[in-house]
C-alpha cells in the first residue's frame, strides 16, 4: 500500500534536483505562468512566489488527496492503518485549504472534484481531459462472446485491491453462470498477490500492452471494480470512447457522465456480477447502448471543449502556438 510518511509532499529527489538546477530556477524566474501538476506540488507555491512574485501560479489536482486518503481510512480493517490514513486525510485537507488561498487558479478534472475543494480565493476551473483525441477507429462489429477485460496499472494500490475483490467475490459468480467466460487483465505492476489470485481463478495476465485498441475491439465488456482512490478514472473514459460496455463501481464512475453511460454501476458483488452477465447474455442490446454512449463521450472528452477550457485558464497568449493535434498525436 502507498506510504504516507509525507502524504502531501513531492518526491524529495525532485526537490533536491530543483534546487540544484540553475537552468530550471532561471526558467521559473522568467515564467509568466507556472503550472504545478498534481496536488502534492502545491506546497511549492510560497517558494515559487519568492522566486517570481509576478507569475500566475496554477495548481492542477489530478486527484483530491483528502478524498483518496479518507477512503483508505474508511476501508482499513485494523485500527493502526485507519488512524494513519485519517491523519493523512487531515493533513491533505489542511494543505488544500492553503493552496486555495495561495494559488491564483486551481484546475480539477471534473465537477465532482470541484465540489470537494474547500473555499478560498483561487479561481477554480474544471478542465475535462481530451481523452477521445488520439483514439483510432475502433471496430466494434464483432466482439468476442464472453470476453471480459480489465485494464489498470496494478502497482497502484487502488487498482490491485479492486481486482482482488473482483477475482474473489465477483468472477466466480460470472464463471458459474457462463463457464465459457474469459477474463483478460492488461497492465503493468503485477505483484505476487495478483499473480496467485489470477492463477487460482484461471485468469490471463497480459502485463503491459502497447496498443489497447485490439483488446477493446474484442471485449464484450470492460470491468472497472475500483473501490478506493479519487479523481477521474481515465481507464473508464477510454473504454467508453472505444464503445465498449462498462460495468464499474460508484467510485469508478464518479465525475464521468451519469449513470446512464454505464452497463452497470454497483458496489455489491452480486449486483456487479449480474450487470456483467446481462451484457454477456444480451450483447446486441448492450452494444447498441454503448455505441450511443460513445458518441456522447467523444463530444464530452473531445478537443474542442478542452481548447475552450484551456483558454479560460491560460489565456490566448499561451494558446497562440497550440494547434489541434493530428489524429493519434496526443
Amino acid at each position: 500500500m502507498l506510504g504516507i510518511a509525507a502524504p502531501v509532499l513531492p518526491p524529495w529527489r525532485f526537490l533536491a534536483g530543483l534546487l540544484r538546477d540553475q537552468g530550471t530556477l532561471d526558467a521559473i524566474r522568467r515564467a509568466d505562468v507556472i503550472d504545478l501538476q498534481w496536488e502534492e506540488y502545491g506546497v511549492l507555491i510560497p517558494f515559487l512566489r519568492r522566486l517570481n512574485p509576478g507569475a500566475q501560479i496554477v495548481c492542477t489536482f489530478h486527484d483530491v488527496l483528502s478524498q483518496r486518503y479518507r477512503r483508505a481510512s474508511e476501508a482499513a480493517t485494523s485500527f493502526a492503518p485507519r488512524v494513519r490514513w485519517a491523519w493523512a486525510a487531515a493533513l491533505a485537507r489542511r494543505s488544500e485549504r492553503k493552496m486555495l488561498r495561495q494559488a491564483d487558479k486551481i484546475v480539477v478534472l471534473s465537477q465532482k472534484d470541484a465540489g470537494l475543494l474547500p473555499p478560498g480565493t483561487a479561481e477554480v476551473h474544471v478542465i475535462t481531459p481530451p481523452l477521445a483525441v488520439g483514439m483510432g477507429e475502433i471496430d466494434r462489429s464483432a466482439p468476442v462472446a464472453g470476453e471480459v477485460l480489465f485494464v489498470g496499472f496494478l502497482a497502484r494500490w487502488e487498482n490491485e485491491e479492486g481486482l482482488l475483490w473482483f477475482l474473489s467475490a465477483v468472477w466466480p459468480r460470472i464463471k458459474t453462470a457462463v463457464p465459457a467466460a474469459r477474463l483478460q487483465v492488461a497492465g503493468l505492476g503485477i505483484r505476487s498477490t495478483v499473480s496467485e489470485a489470477a492463477r487460482e481463478a484461471g485468469v490471463e495476465l497480459l502485463g503491459f500492452v502497447p496498443d489497447l485498441e485490439p483488446l477493446y475491439e474484442r471485449a464484450s465488456v470492460v470491468v472497472v471494480p475500483v473501490r478506493l482512490g479519487a479523481g477521474v478514472k481515465f481507464k473508464v473514459v477510454d473504454a467508453l470512447v472505444a464503445g465498449v460496455p462498462v460495468v464499474t463501481t460508484t467510485v469508478g464512475a464518479e465525475g464521468i457522465g451519469d449513470r446512464s453511460w454505464f452497463a452497470g454501476m454497483h458496489d455489491d458483488a452480486e449486483e456487479f456480477a449480474n450487470a456483467v452477465l446481462r451484457v454477456l447474455r444480451e450483447p446486441a442490446g448492450a452494444g447498441c447502448h454503448s455505441a450511443e454512449v460513445r458518441e456522447e463521450a467523444l463530444r464530452v472528452y473531445g478537443w474542442e471543449q478542452f481548447d475552450d477550457a484551456m483558454f479560460h485558464v491560460y489565456g490566448s497568449l499561451l494558446l497562440e502556438s497550440t494547434k489541434k493535434p493530428e489524429k493519434g498525436a496526443l
